[in-house]
């Protein structure tokens, strides 16, 4: 009750209790997420760690510890965690864009672009993780790349005023100062 109550002190203190006298699955499980909601990362980290060595089949267990790790600043750690998540549910979008964080916090950018094109598989109308795959082709100088995307971001979405200006970096890169201009004037039409 306390845990539904959002009364989380409350509910590791009465798992602690409990724990005294006999450990449960389900006790230790209240108190991983108890500790992770007051963002006690490493307390949740070892609660959830011992959860694992119970049911290592168990994706919730792992999947938590793997969103522990990536609040406590351990990119590397959660990383493990998501990519064995991601082998029982290789279609979970949302493991992916976890996957796709902790790649960012490492600067991998390249372990970025594989799990965006696996989240651009499942969804190839996501606009965020389009943007984001055009502006490291970018970033790579890659400007064909990154103009083709872009052109496809404006076909789903022609309010989209980033890959207006997306385009408009990628021509002035390129020396095509009038082109940046006027793609640069459309983002700002949209977006003042």
């Amino acid at each position: 009750c306390n845990f539904e109550l959002f009364q989380y002190q409350e509910c590791i203190d009465d798992c602690l209790i409990v724990e005294a006298k006999e450990s449960s699955e389900e006790n230790i499980y209240l108190k991983a997420q108890s500790y992770f909601m007051l963002e006690e990362y490493e307390s949740s980290i070892k609660d959830y760690s011992r959860l694992i060595k119970l049911d290592p089949k168990n994706t919730t267990y792992l999947l938590n510890r793997g969103k522990s790790y990536l609040e406590n600043k351990n990119p590397q750690k959660s990383i493990k965690d998501f990519e064995k998540c991601l082998i029982k549910n290789p279609k979970n979008k949302y493991i992916i864009e976890d996957l796709i964080t902790s790649y960012k916090l490492i600067n991998d950018f390249d372990g970025v672009l594989i799990y965006l094109n696996k989240l651009i598989r499942i969804d190839n109308r996501n606009i965020e993780a389009l943007l984001f795959k055009a502006a490291i082709f970018s970033n790579n100088e890659e400007y064909a790349k990154s103009n083709l995307l872009y052109s496809k971001i404006i076909k789903l979405d022609p309010r989209q005023d980033q890959a207006y200006e997306g385009k408009g970096f990628c021509f002035y890169n390129l020396g095509k100062y009038e082109k940046a201009v006027n793609y640069f004037s459309e983002a700002l039409e949209i977006n003042k």
